[in-house]
């Protein structure tokens, strides 16, 4: 499947060589929730860098719902971290201080956001440690609470199903035969990689 999607940025390499979570949600990996009494938010960021607890911070973020074959609207922001975007950072994917300083900063989109995603399923690859925990020291940061959604992690679903095997995005699409070229071409990005979990998800319920 040909996913070419508009993009504002390239973003940043997150998932490889990451942990699963030892308690998934392993209900969650065995059922495809019902798309009339649940709702699914397929999310993805990207950021400074990969430790929140060292002070990175998210640089895009980006959600939608799919329901019934048809998308309703995206929740896709570019965040200014409020703090240096590393050179290192910036040849990954292509974001540099000068591309974020006019965006708004995440307390400026936060509440927006929680208005999108509300009590959805919240569906991603790595998101339980990674995306969530992000998101979630943002919230935190500005005296809100955390996120506390029913996750389903695709990168979990998959070390399941084929263990031992590389887990990264990009991987994952090349067994599933999922277009990823985009990907390659012009990096990474939260509302590619967010399309390309949705892919990753649909061969593996």
């Amino acid at each position: 499947m040909n996913l070419n999607f508009q993009r504002e940025q390239a973003v940043f390499i997150v998932e490889e060589g990451l942990l699963v979570s030892e308690h998934e949600d392993r209900q969650s990996l065995h059922r495809e929730p019902n798309h009339q009494k649940n709702r699914l938010v397929f999310i993805d960021i990207e950021t400074t860098g990969l430790f929140h607890m060292t002070g990175d911070k998210i640089v895009e973020i980006a959600c939608f719902t799919f329901i019934s074959n048809e998308f309703i609207p995206t929740f896709h922001r570019r965040i200014n971290p409020e703090r240096f975007i590393p050179y290192k950072t910036t040849q990954i994917h292509g974001i540099s201080n000068a591309d974020v300083v006019d965006s708004p900063r995440f307390a400026d989109i936060a509440q927006d956001f929680l208005d999108f995603v509300q009590d959805a399923i919240l569906v991603g690859h790595n998101i339980r440690r990674f995306d969530i925990p992000f998101i979630n020291s943002e919230l935190n940061a500005i005296n809100m609470a955390s996120l506390n959604n029913e996750l389903i992690d695709t990168l979990e679903m998959f070390r399941r199903k084929h263990p031992g095997l590389p887990a990264s995005l990009d991987k994952v699409c090349q067994l599933y035969d999922i277009n990823y070229s985009e990907r390659i071409i012009n990096g990474h990005g939260a509302l590619l990689d967010a399309h390309l979990a949705r892919e990753c998800y649909k061969k593996m319920i």
